[in-house]
């Protein structure tokens, strides 16, 4: 932001008319190139170790970390050949670089998002509810990953068009800015991928499993239970242990399952 914010005062009203100074990039340049790069590599590996959470896949994981690291390479090369060659004449130099940094940032975007679709559209659950939540993770999945694929092909297209105009530095210049919206949009979503697996995993648990969580809520007084991930084995393990003490799981005489004897007098 810093840099964005140097680069249009210093060009549009310190030095407005001033054609020698215009004729040159100077440090706000390659520090937006470095910074954004950091930015768009930072958004593109939380989505990468989430599938990798989700899949242990190592290979996939390992290419979308490659794609990740190329792209942040071109970034890297761009960024030092515009140190080492400011003036805009010398544009051209950077452009196998820039060419590369752009078009990986696509290709990584769309492989995350693609890997993420896949994995998604393989759970399946018979509750319309986890359906619903399964569907709104892929179409969040989607909409995070193209975003700055969008931009990217954008900056790629508009520079190879014309690779003397500055529409795409103006385009650019979103770039790490949408990267940073759909890193926040990831992380304020995360509350629907807890639900859906508290909710998928919770409609597994037998009856057996079932009554004793009721017990343990009526007497604990409670009914909230996020969180809780139960597996075939019946074994149940809870994220706040401090909230349940060993005196909250004694069974009340008047409650228990349907099919319970009648408790003795």
């Amino acid at each position: 932001m810093i840099a964005n914010y140097a680069s249009v005062y210093l060009y549009t009203i310190t030095h407005w008319g001033d054609l020698e100074y215009l004729q040159n990039q100077y440090w706000f340049d390659p520090l937006f190139v470095f910074t954004t790069s950091v930015v768009a590599a930072l958004a593109q590996t939380f989505l990468a170790t989430r599938y990798w959470l989700l899949t242990k896949n190592k290979f996939i994981t390992f290419i979308l970390v490659f794609f990740i690291m190329v792209a942040a390479g071109g970034a890297l090369a761009s960024g030092a050949i515009i140190v080492i060659f400011p003036q805009y004449k010398d544009r051209r130099k950077v452009t196998i670089p820039a060419t590369t940094w752009l078009l990986m940032e696509a290709v990584t975007d769309i492989s995350i998002a693609s890997a993420l679709v896949l994995e998604l559209r393989k759970l399946k659950s018979p509750i319309k509810k986890n359906r619903s939540l399964v569907n709104r993770l892929i179409a969040q999945t989607i909409q995070t990953g193209t975003a700055g694929a969008t931009i990217a092909l954008a900056v790629l297209v508009a520079y190879l068009a014309n690779k003397e105009s500055n529409v795409t530095t103006a385009i650019a210049y979103c770039i790490g800015r949408v990267y940073c919206i759909t890193m926040f949009a990831n992380l304020n979503n995360r509350k629907i991928g807890e639900t859906w697996s508290g909710s998928l995993r919770s409609s597994n648990v037998n009856p057996e499993t079932r009554c004793e969580r009721g017990n343990q809520e009526r007497s604990d007084g409670s009914d909230e239970y996020s969180g809780i991930p139960v597996f075939p084995t019946a074994l149940v393990y809870i994220d706040t242990p401090e909230e349940f003490s060993r005196g909250s799981f004694k069974t009340n005489p008047k409650q228990g399952c349907p099919d319970d004897p009648p408790p003795k007098q």
